[in-house]
């Protein structure tokens, strides 16, 4: 009877002990969080079988986060594409100044919550960079790869016009963007291969790589983990 009450016990904290792993692992997940537009899944009900569909009349909203477009002096309106990328446009061509400008669409990014910090544009590939990205504040930094900016600052909406580089008209196209606010970052935990997670390789949650005598939360093969 006893090393059945002591085995009842030992289970009972066992069991409280993954409770509170769990509910660890869910506050250090939404501490770090970011909201991600992920425009081909997000539009791939509302495009059916057409080739494309106006932007300014599909806002994107996920949580506190909302994107919208406008026409604003682009040559043609902004829209999203079945190849799997949102695209808006540089000024007008046309020679009466009343619609000559260099800066064409407006994508608008606002938050009802706290103040975004830092947006990551990732563009389809060559694609992606036809034109120049300016902004209503803030700073704006070239990316890498399929990562073509990043934009920082503080503000609670921020809004991006596409601006030509030269005389003819251009665009700019996205397959992602991830926004984060106050509090949040991207840990880019997605990009951690198949490959790399068999060698053992861990990281934190802020997506930095560690070492095996790292102690507390780590992602290894996709998976998190406390290691103590």
């Amino acid at each position: 009877m006893k090393n059945f009450k002591t085995k009842t016990i030992k289970l009972m904290i066992k069991t409280l002990r993954y409770a509170f792993v769990a509910a660890l692992m869910m506050v250090a997940g939404a501490v770090n969080a970011q909201t991600t537009f992920d425009f081909p899944n997000y539009y791939k009900d509302a495009i059916g079988t057409a080739n494309s569909i106006y932007l300014n009349k599909n806002p994107a909203t996920i949580g506190d986060i909302n994107i919208t477009w406008d026409m604003t002096d682009g040559h043609s309106g902004p829209c999203y594409y079945t190849q799997g990328y949102i695209r808006f446009n540089s000024g007008r061509l046309k020679t009466d100044t009343k619609y000559v400008s260099e800066e064409g669409n407006t994508m608008k990014i606002v938050s009802n919550g706290k103040k975004i910090t830092k947006i990551y544009l990732f563009g389809p590939g060559k694609y992606g960079k036809m034109g120049t990205l300016v902004s209503s504040e803030g700073n704006i930094s070239k990316g890498n790869t399929d990562l073509d900016a990043i934009w920082e600052g503080s503000a609670q909406e921020v809004s991006f016009r596409c601006k030509k580089n030269a005389e003819d008209t251009q665009q700019l196209r996205y397959a992602k963007i991830v926004v984060c606010v106050e509090g949040e970052t991207y840990t880019g935990i997605n990009n951690i291969t198949v490959d790399n997670a068999k060698k053992g390789v861990r990281y934190n949650l802020a997506g930095q790589r560690v070492n095996e005598s790292y102690k507390g939360v780590v992602i290894e093969n996709g998976k998190k983990m406390i290691v103590k």
